[in-house]
């Protein structure tokens, strides 16, 4: 896959950097001379650009449209890439277009034009695999613009019929297509706002007196005008978070809020507009929105100010905004969407210093309990319990000196008390005559390191974190391992060596955990006694023995197809092969419907002896054995 990748970028470098041909000066350019990919009467958008989805910023547009509905080039230029996958975009097809340095993607296909289906057919029978990946050199597809190129379908991850349509610029930078088609959708709805939260990010920051986020409702006044209707206490470092998105006009879907603006007393504190963005920071939505909020709700809060690793780069300031005593604060957000419509949200804040915590008797063990954990922003929470009465202050030592943190609040039955990890990591901590120590180890920024745990290694490289990260690692049982938390984030992956003191076992894969659900960690090494492998995500990871085979039923049968269910209990469905007579037979596969089918292309009848072979992540197979 990196292979592929790198080809790719080196197939859209050299050929848009073509000696001797005019290229316009400004590559990233939107464009009005460009062909809508349908049929006009299709102009329905389930998804605009810019829009919050599971872990990545929405590409392009959604576009609805009937199954078979075809699909035209938007420009002159040729097929670069096609990928054939029942995940992602399905069945996808990639422009590039020389003569305006673009590329446009054109997803969730059904089939492909028949001079592009017969290059994939090529392939896939040449592999043995339905799912493939090309990149054919320019001159092999060239397409015209108001070519087809191929036909409106539901494969990959697609839940109803639509053709999902990108833009990129030739920097692979995602482009809104509506600015290329500015008469799509007309809308005079104003962005719909759902709450406002704010956000405590020092030791000393208050919402109301107290240490946690708080969510606020709203209020709508008409014509988009919305408030807070009371004035709300604060202190210190803060930031603001709204959930907010967009309807157009006669429409049910909700789509992107384009822009956001947050002004404070009349001036501009934070700015962000997403027209476009590299779709390589695809993923940073995790750090555009809350992301721990999302993990735990589902709620989509988009933030009015940076996290330390945000390197999306759509930002104008930092956004926080710090709450002096006896101040008051007039704030003001105003958001856009991408037809111009604006909605604004006004709120009052006054500064009003911390007032001190009443100590309240707690539960005494025989053995009390220090908790930490470390927000993004470097805010540590220390919660002590089975102490009896809390003490005032709790003594962290940093370097061998002690300071004095006092108590920052009673949450039954424990006591909290907040330190910043910018004024240096601790030690440990001492409550009378208990010692915790500082459980948590530090992943670099910006450059290599190797982390030694029993068990476990970590090798961290420059480039796996934008900030630096604080983390627990440990086996917290025989096969089951603890990295870091879900909600903890990494740029690139990390390198993880783990000794489990015995052999795998057959049909044992590793996982990453998920709450209920599992997904396999690829390419796992063994070398020596230790199993490598590149952890994506923070998190559970745990190694699970599967040695049941996938299950294979009949659906139907006729002379020229055969059409299967298959499932799987665990690994999931990793590559099939069907063979007539001993001669290789194409097969097709939706992972939604878990259907498998023989190649429709074909005119002969099925006769003779046919095997179908299903294999799935963890190596077990099925075969199926018929007389046709």
């Amino acid at each position: 896959m990196l292979f592929s990748r790198l080809v790719w970028r080196l197939l859209l470098t050299a050929c848009l950097l073509v000696p001797g041909r005019l290229l316009p000066a400004q590559p990233s350019e939107y464009r009005t001379d460009w062909l809508y990919p349908l049929p006009e009467e299709y102009r329905y958008l389930t998804g605009n650009m810019g829009e919050l989805r599971n872990n990545h910023f929405h590409g392009g547009l959604d576009i609805r449209a009937p199954i078979g509905t075809p699909v035209y080039a938007s420009a002159d230029g040729y097929v670069s890439r096609i990928k054939v996958s029942s995940s992602g975009y399905g069945q996808v097809v990639y422009l590039l277009h020389p003569q305006s340095r673009h590329m446009s993607v054109y997803a969730h296909l059904s089939d492909f034009a028949p001079k592009i289906k017969a290059y994939v057919r090529k392939a896939q029978y040449a592999q043995k695999s339905f799912f493939v990946e090309l990149f054919p050199l320019p001159e092999r597809l060239p397409v015209k613009k108001g070519e087809v190129i191929g036909y409106v379908g539901n494969t990959g991850f697609s839940f109803g019929p639509h053709l999902h349509y990108e833009i990129r610029n030739v920097n692979d930078n995602v482009l809104d297509p509506q600015r290329f088609f500015p008469w799509l959708m007309p809308d005079r709805r104003p962005p719909h706002v759902q709450a406002v939260a704010i956000m405590p990010l020092r030791a000393h920051s208050r919402i109301q007196q107290g240490i946690e986020r708080r969510v606020f409702a709203v209020v709508h006044k008409g014509n988009g005008q919305y408030e807070v209707p009371h004035a709300i206490s604060a202190y210190g470092a803060i930031g603001l978070e709204v959930s907010a998105w967009d309807y157009m006009t006669a429409a049910q879907h909700r789509y992107a809020i384009r822009s956001l603006r947050l002004e404070v007393n009349g001036k501009q504190l934070f700015a962000w507009r997403l027209d476009d963005f590299p779709m390589g920071e695809t993923f940073s939505i995790n750090r555009h929105i809350n992301y721990d909020v999302y993990l735990k709700t589902r709620a989509l809060f988009q933030r009015c100010y940076l996290t330390p690793d945000n390197r999306l780069g759509i930002y104008q300031g930092d956004g926080i905004l710090q709450i002096e005593a006896g101040k008051n604060y007039e704030v003001r957000i105003v958001l856009q969407d991408a037809g111009g419509n604006e909605s604004s949200i006004r709120l009052r804040l006054y500064g009003q210093k911390p007032q001190a915590v009443t100590p309240v008797k707690l539960p005494i063990v025989a053995t009390p309990r220090l908790d930490w954990d470390i927000e993004e922003h470097g805010r540590l929470h220390m919660r002590l319990s089975g102490i009896g009465e809390p003490p005032p202050f709790l003594l962290v030592y940093r370097n061998g000196l002690p300071f004095k943190v006092p108590l920052a609040a009673i949450s039954y039955p424990k006591a909290v008390y907040l330190w910043d990890i910018a004024d240096g990591t601790p030690d440990w901590a001492e409550a009378g005559t208990e010692r915790f120590y500082f459980p948590y180890r530090l992943l670099p920024a910006g450059k290599a390191d190797t982390l030694h745990f029993p068990k476990l290694r970590l090798y961290v490289h420059p480039y796996s974190c934008y900030a630096p990260l604080y983390v627990k690692v440990d086996e917290t049982a025989p096969g089951q391992l603890q990295i870091g938390e879900a909600r903890q984030l990494l740029a690139h992956s990390i390198t993880v060596a783990y000794a489990p003191g015995r052999p795998l076992r057959a049909g044992e894969c590793l996982y990453y955990v998920n709450g209920s659900r599992l997904s396999k960690v690829e390419a796992v090494r063994q070398a020596g006694d230790s199993l490598y492998f590149e952890a994506q995500r923070l998190g559970e990871y745990r190694l699970i023995e599967d040695r049941q085979p996938p299950a294979v039923h009949l659906l139907r049968r006729t002379t020229r197809q055969l059409f299967f269910r298959v499932s799987d209990n665990l690994a999931g469905i990793e590559r099939f092969e069907a063979y007539l007579n001993g001669q290789f037979l194409l097969m097709e596969y939706e992972s939604k419907n878990r259907t498998l089918w023989t190649d429709p292309e074909r005119k002969e009848p099925l006769r003779g002896r046919f095997e179908l072979h299903v294999w799935d992540g963890a190596g077990n197979r099925q075969t199926v054995r018929l007389n046709l």
